[in-house]
């Protein structure tokens, strides 16, 4: 698909608009057509901004995104796809355990107190609020700077291999410590939440599936940024961790920014 320069600018507008809305409100996940596939089978992958699996999607805009990847037994690759684009990208062919990340460009959210500290609450960011109180800014409206950093599991039924485990150094990366896919009914999944490379201690990781997206499963990790969920059901998964860091004083007139990352697969039991 062609875009002239009027076709750009209201891509770039309608974007624009939708992922100015408060990130308190919204979750961020990439969508696969089939988490399952056959081998040789081609996913379409779209990007999703909502809560409990409601909401928008995305269309590919190259000027928003750091990287679009997968990594598969043959190696790294870029997701294919043009400007515009929803689906945002696909899977020319799923030969095995397939594991895409999509990291965005920061964008910015302009929140009221009251607003801000009810995200705060909910992503279990209370110490940012304990922050404001020391800093005499409760009262004060908040300007944060946001990233997304994205991942999805593909597994064709009967694949073999570790690549599920595989890192793609994203700011902010939920990284399975066993199969999802492999899981036994009752056993818990060991992730691990990553900062920068390094394990992230005390952070909430929360999941919750399509089929029952009220049911929310709530972690904290330990030392080493590691926690373990029970995931009760079939279903498509949704896994979530937000880590929030003090401006820094070059990101002049922010005074918070934040990293949002999320990972999906599905599950049959």
């Amino acid at each position: 698909m062609i875009f002239g320069w009027m076709e750009r600018q209201a891509l770039v507008a309608l974007v624009s608009l939708v992922t100015a809305m408060p990130a308190s409100a919204h979750d961020f996940w990439i969508h696969a057509s089939d988490y399952r596939p056959k081998v040789g089978e081609r996913v379409d992958l779209t990007l999703h901004v909502g809560q409990h699996f409601k909401g928008d999607t995305l269309p590919r805009l190259d000027d928003w995104i750091v990287r679009f990847d997968y990594h598969d037994a043959t190696g790294l690759h870029p997701v294919p796809g043009e400007l515009g684009d929803d689906p945002a990208g696909y899977l020319p062919r799923v030969e095995g355990i397939t594991v895409v990340a999509y990291q965005s460009r920061p964008n910015t959210v302009e929140l009221k107190p009251a607003k801000f500290h009810g995200y705060l609450r909910d992503e279990g960011l209370e110490w940012v609020i304990e922050e404001r109180e020391r800093l005499g800014e409760q009262e004060q409206p908040v300007r944060e700077w946001y990233t997304r950093d994205a991942k999805a599991l593909i597994e064709p039924a009967g694949a073999g291999g570790d690549g599920w485990s595989y890192q793609f150094g994203l700011p902010l990366e939920l990284v399975p410590l066993r199969d999802p896919y492999r899981l036994r009914v009752g056993e818990t999944l060991p992730l691990q939440l990553l900062y920068q490379g390094a394990g992230l201690p005390g952070v909430l990781v929360v999941a919750y599936r399509d089929k029952a997206p009220e049911h929310k499963i709530r972690g904290r990790t330990d030392a080493e940024g590691k926690v373990a969920l029970l995931l009760d059901g079939e279903g498509v998964w949704l896994i979530k961790a937000v880590h929030m860091i003090r401006a820094s004083e070059s990101d002049e007139g922010y005074q918070w920014g934040s990293f949002w990352a999320s990972l999906t697969f599905e599950r049959d039991h």
